[in-house]
Parts: structure tokens; C-alpha cells; sequence
């Protein structure tokens, strides 16, 4: 069995982190979520649409017959300004997603195969007629079924 993470996040470390978490959505109370119908029909602004915009609020500020007025401008400047914001943000947390999801997924599938490796020994260990054993595996084998999946059969290791 490898063993490429062997971590304890401390109480404190966690805390501190889940705090930054609700700190965040402290500073940030217009995030908004919207549904999938609402989503659809949005325009999409990406970094291909950016020059675009910037252009056009340069144009709009810049030559009075187009100009939508300064307090349009002043709020699409403040809508560019932190999508622009938002999106450094967005790249961050989803590097950071990305890690935690793996480590969560390296750590869990860690000790999956240990699990597994228990239950393999505790079923040979009832072979051998060791007692105490039926109770074990009768237990451990319940939970084990339960999985609807296919790891019943790889190899415990």
C-alpha cells in the first residue's frame, strides 16, 4: 500500500480556514446564485469579449453622442472592474478546489484500500477459525455490500 498523504489538519487550522471561508462570503454578500434558466439568458462575457467592452466604455466616455449617460457609465465601469476582480478570484479558488478535491480524494481512497485491506484479513483470519471473527466480518461485510459499486472485485491492495 503507498501512503502519499499521511496529514492531521489540526482543530485550529481547520477552524481558521472555515472562518476565512465565512469571512469571505462576509466581505462579498452580492455574490449571487442563479438558476440555470436565468444562467441561459445571460450574454457571457469571457476574455475573448473583454477588449470589446473596455473599448466600447472608453468610446462611450469619451464621445458624447454615444454616451449613455455617467451614471450608465459609472455603474458598467464598476460591473468591468469587478468582473475583472471576480475572475482573478474565480482562477484562484478553482486552483484550490481542484486541490482539495484530490487531496479529499487521495486521502479517502487511502484508507478505502486500508479498510479493505482489513476486511480481507479479518475474512482470513475466519478461515483460520480465529474467534470473534465472524462478528467482524458478518459487520464489516454489511457495510462493505452496501456499496453498490464494483471495488468488491479489485484486489484489497
Amino acid at each position: 500500500m503507498d501512503n502519499r498523504i499521511d496529514i492531521e489538519l489540526l482543530s485550529e487550522d481547520f477552524n481558521t480556514v472555515m472562518q476565512a471561508f465565512a469571512t469571505i462570503r462576509q466581505k462579498m454578500p452580492f455574490l449571487t446564485k442563479l438558476s440555470k434558466a436565468e444562467l441561459s439568458d445571460l450574454q457571457a462575457m469571457d476574455d475573448g469579449q473583454k477588449p470589446f467592452v473596455e473599448k466600447a466604455l472608453e468610446y462611450g466616455t469619451n464621445v458624447p453622442e454615444i454616451n449613455p449617460g455617467n451614471e450608465m457609465l459609472a455603474c458598467g465601469k464598476r460591473d468591468n472592474h469587478l468582473h475583472t476582480q471576480l475572475t482573478q478570484i474565480m482562477r484562484e479558488t478553482s486552483i484550490l478546489s481542484e486541490m482539495v478535491s484530490d487531496t479529499r480524494h487521495l486521502a479517502g481512497a487511502e484508507v478505502f484500500v486500508l479498510a479493505r485491506f482489513i476486511y480481507s484479513d479479518a475474512k482470513l483470519q475466519l478461515k483460520k477459525g480465529i474467534p470473534g471473527m465472524q462478528s467482524i466480518v458478518d459487520d464489516l461485510g454489511k457495510l462493505f455490500n452496501k456499496q453498490g459499486n464494483s471495488v468488491a472485485d479489485k484486489p484489497a491492495v
